[in-house]
């Protein structure tokens, strides 16, 4: 159950901001690396330019001390001083210039350059056994900040540090910073994710049914990163309800940008991706709600035994990487069940019915039909037996206790 896929997050908290910073810079340095990797595997030129190929001897360093860190090698490594932030503000600078491609490396000899390379792989696939989150990670360094004031609900995006502190600083209240998935599983060139539900029925124990049901929700525009606009990135019907349909989009997408759960297995089945659903994603989608609140459990806000017809309804939304694996990026614990389109009108009325089946009848009878909602983990509860404790014995002799010995009694002979 540790293994739950969710994107890197950071709150308000002094401390977390401190591990965000870490976070950020070391995210920019494997960032470079595959960025390098691939241009490479891509035979596309990254030589004769002006950036020095100490940037990405820096990366370099960065990305190992890191690893030794996680495999508790530092120990052994004399201390070396850490890199000043004069040090990353340069490195910070030359890696976005050439991630934006307005510059290359540049090299004078192309052997070095090449072993530089060779070491740069050997570094991220140590390194992903750690951020598993790397395959989908991008290159561009991009977070997503959300703010908890009901009055500033719009989810911005940044991948530049000082624009990142300013809209820190300039919070009212608290918050969060997210990594975002720059490379998530695409349909027709286009954003998607999952809307899943599931109930909680009791906290102690905890008992959790999911609904095997579920809709996709598409944005309306092409995706790319070139621009960080709400209809390309968010997919929420508030959203994309404003945003027109961008020219060329395919003919197989819907235009009310949902889709119903057979929709997308017929399309997976098209695609000859078939199995990929109750292999990886249903399971995967399990497997993160169970962790998420069995790690909650105790800051749930409910009675530890919940009275006869008391439920929590949640909504979380999953992106899918390019391995069909899914990453739980939000949890809801009131979701909209307003019919906001045809495919959610009939989806939401049919989970409220098997809601009631699920509070009201099965209490009442285990064998009961709890429409598609499946209970997918039931916490074991230890039963007590309780004995009845007594003693036996009888009276001790008076005797007992007396404290004169049969010795001490006879007379004593000087």
């Amino acid at each position: 159950m540790a293994e739950v896929t969710t994107p890197r997050i950071y709150t308000n908290d002094a401390f977390d901001q401190k591990d965000f910073l870490k976070d950020y810079h070391l995210t920019a340095c494997t960032s470079l690396l595959k960025w390098v990797l691939t241009m490479v595997a891509n035979d596309v030129p990254i030589i004769n330019g002006k950036i020095s190929t100490n940037v990405l001897i820096f990366a370099l360093n960065r990305c190992k001390e890191y690893l030794h860190m996680k495999q508790n090698r530092d120990i052994d490594i004399p201390i070396q001083k850490k890199a000043t932030s004069g040090q990353w503000n340069f490195f910070l600078k030359s890696y976005f210039t050439l991630i934006n491609c307005h510059d290359v490396f540049l090299v004078e000899r192309t052997n070095i350059f090449s072993l530089l390379i060779a070491y740069a792989k050997i570094l991220l696939k140590n390194i992903h056994k750690y951020r598993p989150q790397l395959n989908c990670e991008g290159f561009h360094n991009i977070w997503v900040m959300k703010s908890a004031d009901p009055r500033d609900r719009e989810i911005k995006m940044a991948s530049n540090l000082r624009v990142i502190t300013e809209w820190k600083n300039s919070a009212s209240s608290e918050y969060v910073i997210q990594k975002y998935i720059e490379e998530p599983l695409l349909i027709h060139e286009t954003k998607f994710d999952i809307k899943q539900y599931y109930l909680i029925t009791t906290v102690y124990p905890l008992e959790i049914w999911m609904y095997k049901d579920c809709y996709l929700r598409f944005s309306s525009q092409k995706y790319t990163l070139k621009s960080f606009h709400r209809s390309i990135h968010q997919t929420s019907y508030a959203v994309q309800r404003k945003g027109k349909h961008f020219t060329g989009r395919h003919c197989e997408l819907p235009t009310c940008n949902t889709w119903n759960l057979r929709a997308y297995k017929n399309y997976l089945r098209r695609n000859a991706k078939e199995s990929v659903w109750n292999k990886i994603i249903y399971p995967g989608m399990k497997q993160a709600i169970v962790g998420i609140m069995l790690s909650s459990q105790s800051l749930l806000p409910f009675p530890h035994h919940f009275s006869k017809g008391r439920f929590g309804l949640y909504g979380c939304d999953f992106i899918l990487d390019k391995e069909f694996r899914p990453w739980l990026m939000e949890i809801k614990s009131c979701p909209d069940l307003n019919p906001t389109t045809k495919v959610t009108s009939k989806f939401c009325k049919s989970l409220i019915r098997d809601v009631f089946k699920v509070i009201i009848d099965y209490p009442h009878n285990p064998n009961a039909k709890t429409g598609k909602f499946e209970c997918v983990y039931r916490e074991p509860v230890t039963h007590i037996r309780q004995q009845e404790l007594f003693v036996r014995g009888h009276q001790l002799p008076v005797d007992y206790f007396d404290c004169e010995s049969e010795d001490e009694k006879k007379p004593q002979i000087l």
